[in-house]
């Protein structure tokens, strides 16, 4: 949640700005292409894809679901129409030209990629192991020791733990609404014991609170930590 804007150099912003006007004229251009002299195939996969541009992004520009930075994720069906749309204009451009005025474009996309990934690279160098990993790791060793299947987290904690220990242990989002698989929560509903991990990073509860209700609402609750995690193994009733 905290990633901050990258003040980008001056010529990196001109290179992008170069790069977008690029596929925008390539997009136009697969628009119209399609009454033109390229085969008939290239003008329907241009056509379709570059006709995708302005619906995604005027969907994007009224959709209620926009929220945060986060949102961006939703314009992601472009990068994978942008083959398609490009189309028309690599035929009548030709490889070498193409090649030429695309490169701007994937040169910062690159570079702003790489650039997202923020603590998560060091440079040109890729940060293999962080310490919140570590956590993660330390979470699994410790609720496989106990012979717990399954738990619950937060949305934003959930999934990503579910995949990180490959549904060894599964984890459930604390809201049912936000449920992807109906078996897992029929699974984790059906245990006796279970484990509810609250991650500072990414839990949108509070942790006293949830505590609060734990305790409440089942027999037993035990406290422990992993690494920056706090863990509450929890007997029901």
């Amino acid at each position: 949640m905290g990633y901050r804007a990258w003040e980008a150099p001056t010529a990196f912003t001109a290179l992008g700005i170069l790069g977008a006007l690029v596929v925008g004229g390539c997009v136009a251009y697969g628009i119209v292409a399609v009454r033109g002299e390229v085969p008939a195939r290239v003008r329907l996969l241009g056509f379709v894809g570059s006709v995708a541009f302005p619906l995604v992004i005027g969907a994007f520009l009224v959709s209620v679901m926009v929220m945060d930075h986060f949102s961006m994720r939703y314009l992601a069906v472009l990068t994978l129409m942008m083959p398609f749309a490009l189309l028309p204009a690599a035929h009548a451009l030709g490889r070498r030209n193409f090649a030429l005025a695309i490169a701007p474009h994937l040169l910062a996309s690159a570079i702003g990629g790489w650039v997202g990934y923020g603590p998560f690279v060091r440079g040109l160098v890729p940060v293999r192991e962080t310490p919140e990993l570590r956590d993660d790791y330390t979470l699994f060793s410790m609720l496989r020791a106990r012979g717990l299947r399954y738990a619950t987290a937060d949305y934003w904690a959930s999934y990503r733990l579910t995949y990180l220990f490959r549904e060894e242990i599964v984890v459930v989002p604390t809201n049912p609404g936000e449920d992807r698989h109906a078996p897992h929560r029929r699974a984790f509903e059906a245990e006796h014991v279970f484990a509810y991990v609250f991650d500072p990073g990414r839990s949108r509860e509070d942790v006293a609170t949830a505590e609060a209700e734990l305790r409440n609402t089942n027999e037993h609750v035990e406290t422990v930590k992993a690494g920056g995690l706090t863990v509450f193994i929890v007997t029901r009733r």
